[in-house]
């Protein structure tokens, strides 16, 4: 899983990287960024149609548990609409009325919450980072449109790292501290990876705003991306077990509202990067970011020392039996 995650959370990353070297190209124009999506889709896809195995048996007879019930489209609605969206009064499978919707989600799970806005926020910093390396390494330092876009790399590096990592600490550590004598899970112990992507995250973005300037030798702020993107995929791998691991009947709701928030995020950040960047500069951008980093860093600390009693003054209890 840590390897998927891994990839799912680089891909974005290699979209301007292969698009700084298309546009770049003498022969190529920009009609081929979309060339290279259509002929990549269309390849991972046939490659899926032949490896993947059917796995429908043509047998009638055979039904997964939605197709018993019959869910009707009120009920579709209801449970894969509304419920991410709706805190409950109690975090049942599903919303059996409508006194149910009480109240906000942030406003009940505070662990949701704050989980989504972090991750959400460094989401957005990762999709603003992508206007502003052209601007760092492109225009302040005059590289070329086919290698201004290449430091990226490094935070996929980063990303390859952490996930490196995590296989590590669930083999070496995660595997033996995850319960109590007595059997019972502990979430918590998800989180020291995060406590460690919380605190490099910030030291990383505030390292690249220092050493931006051209004056600064570009292999500066290039080790600092590795470290921002390093701390960036613990936040979020660490971030989606502890949730699933709060949330476990309802995981597919936790996890809904988080990746929503995290697309408008995404979305929204890239449409004043460019005016934040030349306004203030570079160096002044991502000094506010690792700024709002660094008030967000104590997020997991806080759920380390006091995670077991925010799930009991909340509804989420974790299973004895997870």
């Amino acid at each position: 899983m840590a390897l998927a995650v891994s990839l799912v959370f680089s891909g974005p990353t290699f979209g301007p990287v292969f698009g700084g070297f298309i546009m770049g190209s003498s022969t190529l124009d920009w009609r081929w960024n979309m060339w290279v999506v259509v002929i990549v889709g269309l390849s991972a896809s046939l490659l899926c149609a032949f490896v993947f195995p059917e796995t429908n048996t043509g047998n009638p007879d055979i039904k997964t548990a939605s197709e018993k019930e019959g869910f009707s489209l009120e009920e579709i609605t209801r449970v894969y609409l509304l419920r991410p969206f709706c805190a409950l009064t109690s975090l049942s499978p599903y919303i059996n009325s409508s006194d149910d919707i009480t109240l906000g989600l942030f406003t009940t799970q505070p662990i949701l919450a704050l989980l989504t806005l972090y991750q959400s926020f460094v989401y957005g910093v990762l999709f603003l980072f992508y206007q502003t390396y052209p601007v760092a390494f492109g225009e302040n330092r005059g590289w070329s449109t086919s290698l201004k876009y290449l430091p990226l790399m490094a935070i996929i590096c980063g990303v390859f790292t952490g996930a490196i990592g995590i296989i590590i600490h669930n083999q070496m550590y995660f595997r033996h501290h995850c319960h109590t004598p007595d059997g019972t899970f502990i979430p918590e112990g998800r989180l020291p990876p995060m406590i460690v992507g919380g605190i490099m995250v910030p030291i990383g973005i505030f390292w690249f705003a220092w050493t931006a300037t051209p004056d600064i030798p570009w292999p500066s702020p290039v080790c600092a991306s590795f470290l921002i993107g390093c701390g960036m995929y613990l936040l979020f791998i660490q971030g989606f077990n502890y949730i699933v691991d709060n949330y476990t009947s309802m995981a597919n709701s936790a996890m809904g509202v988080n990746g929503s928030m995290r697309s408008v995020f995404g979305a929204v950040f890239p449409l004043f990067a460019n005016q934040m960047v030349q306004a203030l500069g570079v160096a002044r951008t991502t000094i506010i970011l690792g700024a709002f980093s660094a008030a967000l860093a104590p997020v997991p600390i806080c759920f380390w020392y006091w995670g077991d009693r925010i799930r009991a003054w909340s509804s989420a209890k974790v299973p004895s039996n997870v």
